[in-house]
C-alpha cells in the first residue's frame, strides 16, 4: 500500500479543486452511492490533486491536459509502482468527476467549454500482480 497523500498535503490542494471534489462527493451522496464508493473516490481524487500540487503547479482540474494525465499515469505506474488495476481505478474516478462536470456543472462559467479527456488516454494493460492461492480439499476441511 502506498501512502500518496497526507493531511498536510491535502490541505494545500488548490481550493478550486478541493471544492470541486467536495461538490462531486456531495453529489454522489445525493444519489445514494455507498460510503465505500465515496471514500474510494475521495482517496483517488486526493491522489490526483496532490500530484497536481506537487508536479503541475496546483493547476485547476479543468485546465489539466492529456499530456498532464499521461504524466500522472506514468508516475502512478513507473515511479510509484501502482498496479495496472489501481491506475485504472484512479482513472475511473477522474472520468466520473469529468462526467459530473459535463452533466451537472456545464452551465457554470468556469466549466462552460469543458470536455472529458480521460477516455482518450489508453490505460495500462491489466495484469495480475499477485499469485492466486489455491487451497487443497484438506485445507478447506481444516477451516
Amino acid at each position: 500500500m502506498n501512502d500518496l497523500t497526507s493531511p498536510e498535503l491535502v490541505s494545500q490542494i488548490n481550493p478550486n479543486n478541493a471544492r470541486l471534489r467536495d461538490d462531486f462527493l456531495d453529489y454522489l451522496r445525493s444519489v445514494q452511492r455507498s460510503p465505500g464508493t465515496i471514500g474510494g473516490y475521495q482517496n483517488d481524487l486526493n491522489i490526483l490533486f496532490v500530484f497536481c500540487l506537487q508536479r503541475l503547479g496546483n493547476k485547476d482540474f479543468q485546465n489539466i491536459t492529456k499530456r498532464d494525465l499521461v504524466t500522472f499515469q506514468n508516475w502512478l505506474s513507473n515511479e510509484n509502482g501502482n498496479s495496472p488495476a489501481r491506475v485504472r481505478r484512479i482513472k475511473s474516478a477522474i472520468s466520473s468527476l469529468s462526467n459530473y462536470i459535463e452533466g451537472i456543472l456545464d452551465d457554470e462559467p468556469e466549466f462552460e467549454n469543458f470536455r472529458s479527456i480521460v477516455r482518450k488516454i489508453e490505460s495500462p494493460v491489466n495484469q495480475p500482480v499477485r499469485e492466486k492461492t489455491v487451497l487443497s480439499n484438506e485445507q478447506l476441511e481444516e477451516l
